[in-house]
């Protein structure tokens, strides 16, 4: 297998598990929606609001976000400033898109690591939300999950990036 194939892969595989976990995010947040606005009419029509209600939106933000943001990535739909940039050369410019890649790498795979290490810890001490009792640590592992798919997918632009530059 040639290394154009495997890049072709390679981009399925992470086209693929980025567009699913999005979708799960997206799931949840239709939930919270329903959620919030269940909440809302009860509270209005007969003064009896859904229980923990503002306790699950909290948890299911964290997960809708964790699970979007790979995606967003991927798609390179966060917020860029280029300001600076675009009055630099073209070398430079992927120099700095390089660094940038890197830092992002590693900053989200020391959040991942250092979050699948508070699993264990949070999981011990059975830490739960104040008022349902919900356990903590499996929203912590989906934040894990999600910041290791970011770096996964900052890698793999940066490895798109060398590419393109040996094929010019």
């Amino acid at each position: 297998m040639g290394i154009g194939k495997f890049m072709e892969q390679g981009d399925r595989m992470i086209h693929l598990i980025t567009r699913f976990s999005s979708r799960v995010g997206a799931l949840i947040l239709v939930g919270m929606m329903l959620l919030v606005t269940s909440d809302v009419v009860l509270r209005f029509l007969f003064n009896k609001p859904v229980p923990g209600t503002f306790e699950l939106v909290e948890v299911m933000m964290g997960a809708v976000v964790s699970l979007s943001i790979a995606y967003c990535g991927l798609r390179r739909g966060h917020v860029s400033v280029e300001l600076l940039t675009d009055h630099l050369s073209r070398r430079i410019q992927k120099i700095a898109s390089v660094l940038h890649h890197i830092l992002c790498v590693v900053f989200f795979a020391a959040i991942s690591f250092k979050g699948i290490q508070q699993v264990g810890v949070i999981k011990e001490s059975e830490t739960v939300t104040a008022l349902l009792g919900i356990p903590i640590y499996p929203f912590i592992l989906i934040l894990a999950f999600g910041a290791a798919l970011l770096a996964l997918v900052y890698l793999w632009q940066m490895i798109g990036i060398f590419r393109k530059e040996s094929s010019e």
